[in-house]
């Protein structure tokens, strides 16, 4: 863990990143990550390999060059706990992240995919004991293939009612992170420079996230 001064002089630090070690027999086959118990995973990512990670506040960044960019920006949510617990509190944080990824893609239509996520380490554990996807992923990934990004954008089409792919040359979907306690974080976000990485690097692993109790999940946590 960097101290203050040491980040405020974009220092770099050490640190074991878990990738993945096993690449799937076959495409037909492909690794599975099970977020609800890791220990039924097929993907191995243990042990890891030592990097070199550099603080990324006050480097210049862009979504075009390294894939990722920070924003400065102050929220009007006051109470992040609030998220998934407040619908009041989700839609104004909703309309917020419209309105800054609006502004710094140029994008002329953002849709929000889901809306705001908490995700919290395992010292939050004690009021978020049913969240068990709550957790941060412990492995570098994205989110999405090039085939699933294209079936969420397909189902948006299909279920947002003025929303018509067709009216539009293209699209991306972007996450949006933000950390909501005081430094330093047990468990920080770190991201990668696209330039790093090749298509060949990649492996496609299949999430299997347990959803029939989600209505369940919620109603304990906002009780």
């Amino acid at each position: 863990m960097t101290t203050q001064a040491e980040n405020a002089a974009g220092s770099d630090v050490c640190a074991t990143v878990n990738y993945i070690r096993n690449r799937p027999d076959s495409d037909t086959h492909p690794l599975e990550f099970v977020t609800e118990v890791e220990e039924w995973s097929t993907m191995q990512t243990t042990p890891g390999r030592e990097v070199q990670i550099r603080n990324a506040r006050g480097i210049p960044t862009a979504l075009d060059v390294e894939g990722f960019q920070l924003i400065p920006h102050a929220s009007a949510v006051d109470d992040f706990d609030l998220i998934e617990a407040d619908p009041s509190v989700d839609a104004r944080y909703d309309t917020e992240m419209i309105e800054l990824l609006t502004r710094v893609t140029g994008a002329s239509r953002v849709v929000m995919l889901g809306g705001g996520k908490k995700r919290h380490g395992e010292g939050a554990v004690e009021n978020l004991a049913p969240l068990t996807n709550a957790k941060p992923a412990r492995y570098p990934h994205g989110d999405n293939t090039d085939e699933s990004a294209t079936a969420l954008a397909e189902l948006f089409d299909a279920i947002v009612d003025d929303l018509d792919l067709t009216d539009y040359s293209r699209y991306a979907i972007y996450n949006v992170w933000r950390c909501v306690t005081p430094p330093p974080q047990d468990i920080p976000l770190a991201v990668c420079d696209a330039r790093s990485i090749k298509a060949s690097d990649e492996v496609t692993v299949t999430a299997v996230t347990a959803t029939s109790n989600v209505s369940e999940i919620r109603h304990d946590t906002t009780s």
